[in-house]
């Protein structure tokens, strides 16, 4: 009976590095096609010129607000969707990472899976109930419930309260004094997109206070307009559908900082 001898396993020599893989080859470069008649139609119809409509340069805007934004200020972008709101706060929280300052963002992703709500607030008990309560979360059964069993509204609150609570314990300055530097920015994009506008409207209002109150510079950006009274910006800076951006510094009154 012939004896079937198995293959030896490959042995690799001590020191020796295994082969690298073959580098996959690049492929051919996609050209752009030629529009189609549609397209033509179209561009002849409302005037159009054959390069697409440019992004908006944003890198001044950003500048604009972080040298301008004072501490417990709020500046306000508005705009239609898709022109670039959420590029401007990006390039703004990239510029105050690069010059070291705090730049909290509201990410219902991030919140902590396995605490409750009450949970999910670091620091005193008394302090977590007041931002929840603040965020319109302060209900009892709702303080116990875990973040997966909330709504999403809810949830969006929750991380608003949260990022609060951050911006918070990374300390802002005070309000008074101008010449103060911010150590903490917050930033929210979407500001209450999700929510009903009533909810919305009173949420900008609790915002406003919180900024006043912690100095804590806050940034928000939003397709909404009827949060422009209660929140009151300091700061307001509109996309056009040209691409162009305009920025406004408003003067707050008396009663909108009391508030």
């Amino acid at each position: 009976m012939p004896v079937i001898r198995r293959p030896t396993p490959h042995r690799r020599l001590r020191g020796a590095r295994p082969p690298r893989p073959p580098r996959p080859r690049a492929g051919p470069r996609l050209r752009r096609s030629a529009p189609s008649p549609a397209v033509r139609q179209v561009r002849a119809w409302f005037g159009l010129r054959g390069r697409e409509p440019e992004r908006p340069d944003i890198t001044p805007a950003a500048a604009w607000i972080d040298d301008r934004l004072r501490p417990g200020g709020i500046a306000l972008i508005t705009g239609a969707s898709g022109g670039g709101k959420s590029s401007l706060l990006r390039a703004l929280g990239a510029r105050l990472r690069r010059r070291g300052r705090g730049a909290i963002e509201v990410d219902p992703r991030r919140l902590p899976a396995g605490a409750s709500v009450l949970d999910s607030i670091r620091g005193g008990t008394v302090e977590a109930v007041r931002l929840l309560a603040w965020a319109g979360l302060g209900e009892a059964p709702l303080l116990v419930r875990r973040p997966a069993r909330l709504s999403d509204g809810e949830r969006w609150r929750l991380a608003l309260a949260c990022a609060m609570a951050r911006a918070g314990r990374r300390g802002g300055g005070a309000p008074a004094d101008h010449g103060l530097e911010a150590r903490a920015t917050l930033l929210i994009d979407e500001f209450a997109s999700i929510l009903d506008r009533t909810t919305g409207v009173n949420l900008a209002r609790t915002l406003r206070r919180f900024a006043r109150r912690s100095g804590v510079r806050v940034v928000c950006a939003t397709a909404h307009d009827d949060i422009l009274e209660p929140l009151a910006p300091d700061l307001l800076v509109a996309i056009e559908l040209d691409g162009r951006v305009r920025v406004e510094e408003r003067r707050v009154t008396s009663d909108e900082r009391s508030c």
